[in-house]
């Protein structure tokens, strides 16, 4: 490809770029700077803070070609350059949805179990987060926050033996602790929305312990995956193998 179809090239690809990024900063205004745009994106879409040195690399290789004067030193553009633009067009038009990395089999309980049961499957398969239902009705989850706080309740009160009682005697208040909150989320979620929903809740001073994932977000379907903040890294491991 001569120099300057490649430039014209170069140049029109990185104009949908910068519309990919317009788009998810929210901005229309043609004057609104790059960095701008770039810092607003970044807000609303997890992915641009990752890519964003990549995006400043294609940047300046966009000025280079912008200026008559300078791109006269440039022979050609490597082939790289290309297809770092595509894969960010793709991410950004399609990001990878909950269920593309977090799909998994979720350990489920019901009232009717015994605690030393379900405790036991949860130390022996490292699960921290066990959704409970009674008659097929989501009720709390059963976590390390939810463990500790009755076994502290039941300490003061002396009971022995209390974890082999059913869920069912579980003051519910402690599967709804505000100290170790939980939401639900749909197959379709954006892995990037997962990610801002965990950084949400660090700015805002809570602490998210788990996202459920079932087919359209309701929290009474049988789960089909789940995040911690522990899976978070899945999500960089994407990019850096896309990217």
């Amino acid at each position: 490809m001569k120099n300057s179809e490649s430039k014209h090239k170069y140049l029109e690809a990185f104009k949908r770029v910068e519309k990919a990024l317009r788009r998810v900063a929210c901005v229309s205004a043609d004057t609104t700077q790059y960095k701008d745009i770039l810092d607003k994106a970044k807000q609303n879409n997890p992915a641009v803070a990752h890519f964003e040195g990549l995006l400043w690399d294609l940047y300046g290789l966009r000025n280079v070609f912008a200026h008559a004067d300078r791109d006269k030193y440039i022979a050609e553009i490597n082939s790289l350059a290309f297809e770092k633009v595509s894969e960010i067009l793709k991410i950004l038009a399609k990001p990878p949805r909950a269920t593309d990395l977090f799909k998994a089999d979720v350990l489920c309980a019901t009232t009717e179990d015994i605690a030393e049961t379900v405790l036991r499957q949860m130390n022996e398969k490292l699960y921290t987060h066990v959704p409970v239902y009674h008659d097929s009705k989501f009720i709390g989850v059963l976590s390390e926050t939810t463990i500790l706080e009755w076994l502290v309740e039941n300490i003061k009160e002396g009971r022995v033996q209390f974890y082999k009682r059913k869920i069912a005697d579980i003051n519910r208040k402690y599967l709804n602790s505000d100290r170790n909150m939980h939401k639900f989320v749909s197959a379709d979620t954006s892995v990037f929305e997962i990610q801002r929903m965990f950084d949400d809740s660090i700015r805002r001073g809570k602490r998210l312990g788990v996202i459920f994932i079932t087919e359209s977000g309701k929290k009474d379907e049988h789960p089909i995956g789940i995040v911690t903040a522990w899976d978070l890294p899945k999500i960089n491991d994407f990019l850096d193998n896309r990217l």
